[in-house]
């Protein structure tokens, strides 16, 4: 099964998210835009894991977020990885709780590092919800577009739980299914 750790997106985030793809100045662009039941912040990509190693990822996820406390955090720019002049994924950046996210996916990397052997991520953390993949280079001009793009609507959520995702690969884009959720701060 292909695993990861991620906070849902909901309520006004994600609407400020969905403002942003009905906004965006490109009107036929050349790739398909994410959509709001895929939307979340991965903290933390495990990949194809033993269902053997459930277990112990849910005891170890129980126990990070029972010491986390809830935040909130706040929509961010759009921008591109690798960049924006040269994207290959367009996404909505995090802004205020971005540092939060930073240390509950530090947390979660060190408790499923030590549990199950999970490979450690050296790359910086980026904490953004995935708006698109594109399959190839694009056209100067529509760079120009996406960079001439407003910036999403500033909208907060409060993070209350992580969950630990399945995604099943499909030829029209990942489905994820949370396999089990855990409240920040030990709630119910």
């Amino acid at each position: 099964m292909r695993l990861f750790v991620a906070v849902p997106v909901t309520g006004a985030f994600r609407e400020a998210i969905a403002g942003t793809i009905a906004a965006f100045p490109a009107s036929d662009p050349p790739w398909r835009w994410t959509t709001p039941p895929s939307w979340h912040v991965t903290l933390m990509f495990l990949g194809e894991r033993n269902p053997d190693d459930v277990a112990p990822i849910c005891s170890s996820l129980a126990t990070v977020s029972a010491s986390f406390s809830p935040f909130t955090i706040s929509t961010g720019p759009l921008h591109g990885f690798p960049s924006l002049s040269r994207p290959r994924v367009l996404v909505v950046g995090v802004g205020e709780g971005a540092g939060a996210l930073a240390r509950l996916a530090a947390r979660v990397q060190d408790a499923l590092c030590d549990a199950i052997g999970a490979a450690r991520d050296e790359r910086p953390f980026h904490p953004h919800v995935t708006l698109a993949r594109l399959r190839a280079r694009i056209p100067r001009e529509l760079i120009a577009e996406i960079e001439r793009a407003p910036r999403p609507v500033r909208a907060c959520q409060h993070v209350q739980s992580i969950g630990l995702i399945e995604s099943h690969p499909g030829p029209s884009g990942a489905r994820y299914a949370a396999r089990k959720m855990f409240a920040l701060g030990g709630g119910a």
